[in-house]
């Protein structure tokens, strides 16, 4: 089957190759065979292939590129017992420690990993919701109940064009019930918001480099701050005393880090250390800090897809490219774009036959 791969050992994009790689079995822990037709590549794929977690958690090679999918299943081992048939179109998240990425023609996979595609989304779309969508509500979980709810609220999410924030600005103003969403790009995607997520969504658009994001948008005016891009430091001082900011991009404790994949004792420690220090820094100006970690969760993948089913919701595909040999060039590129953190718009999609 072909596959979009490291052969050896850590490397960045540009040792990234497409070839066959044998077809995986099923097994009875592994026990559905999806064809995939799409695979959404997203910061933790790229992480992962250049040994960043590598002292958490080592990867066996040949190491195939991504976790998020979106395809058909093909056939279920004999022992299986679970709902899934068949036929089914599915979407979901492999997670990290089953070593076998997404990005190719086949995968296997058990059922607690995703769910049925809703009919309204492309395989593209339900491919770039999975991490995205599951990173989106985890936070924004956390954020209601930390508030007691969303509803008539403010949430100010960063880079809301970006994978995880184009999705989280959907589920905040339809889902959620927020009064005002704001959102932060740079000056070059201020055209494409109403284009990539519809007029209803954004109520005010922030360019962070051109303007100073907290006059902006005014001191001490959010309830929730959603903080995707690594811009706690800066620009905390537009959440209210009493509110509360959620990152997915600051250091997580070494209990969310364990959901996740194994990790030495050392390394619990530190990031308890580093994400105690930070809930009481962020403290001291009367606002409660928690950062999360997505970890695949069928039930969650499940409210997404009703979500998406009821047009509230859907993954925003920013590339989209076919994973052919011949297009490797500009797989590599488009992934280090998303390595270099600047210039991505939602998500990196493969589509493959």
């Amino acid at each position: 089957m072909r596959a979009l791969y490291l052969p050896s050992t850590y490397s960045s994009p540009r040792g990234y190759r497409i070839s066959d790689l044998p077809k995986p079995k099923i097994t009875t822990e592994t026990p559905l065979l999806i064809q995939v037709y799409a695979c959404s590549l997203n910061t933790g794929d790229t992480h992962i292939a250049k040994g960043d977690f590598r002292f958490m958690h080592s990867t066996p090679f040949p190491h195939i590129i991504g976790h998020e999918f979106a395809g058909i299943i093909t056939e279920r081992h004999p022992s299986y017992a679970g709902e899934f048939q068949i036929g089914d179109e599915v979407f979901g998240v492999i997670p990290v420690t089953m070593n076998r990425g997404a990005a190719a023609q086949f995968l296997v996979a058990s059922d607690h990993c995703m769910a049925r595609k809703p009919a309204r989304l492309s395989f593209a779309e339900a491919a770039a919701l999975g991490v995205a969508g599951v990173t989106a509500i985890t936070a924004l979980d956390l954020g209601e109940e930390l508030l007691g709810g969303l509803v008539g609220r403010t949430v100010f999410v960063s880079a809301t064009l970006g994978g995880v924030g184009s999705v989280a600005v959907q589920l905040a103003k339809h889902a959620y019930g927020a009064a005002r969403v704001i959102g932060t790009v740079s000056t070059g995607k201020l055209g494409m918001v109403g284009e990539k997520l519809g007029d209803n969504t954004v109520d005010s658009v922030v360019d962070y480099v051109r303007e100073d994001v907290v006059d902006r948008v005014g001191r001490r005016k959010v309830d929730l701050f959603f903080d995707t891009q690594g811009t706690v430091g800066r620009n905390v001082g537009v959440v209210r005393k009493g509110g509360v900011v959620v990152s997915c991009s600051s250091l997580c404790s070494g209990t969310e880090m364990e959901k996740l994949m194994p990790a030495p004792l050392l390394v619990r420690v530190a990031l308890d250390i580093i994400s105690w220090t930070a809930a009481k820094w962020y403290g001291l100006g009367g606002v409660t800090f928690k950062a999360v970690l997505a970890v695949e969760n069928r039930s969650l993948l499940e409210r997404l897809a009703k979500l998406a089913s009821e047009g509230k919701v859907r993954g925003v595909v920013g590339t989209s490219i076919k994973m052919d040999e011949e297009n490797l060039d500009a797989i590599q590129e488009a992934c280090g774009i998303i390595v270099s953190g600047k210039g991505g718009v939602g998500r990196l999609v493969l589509e493959i036959d």
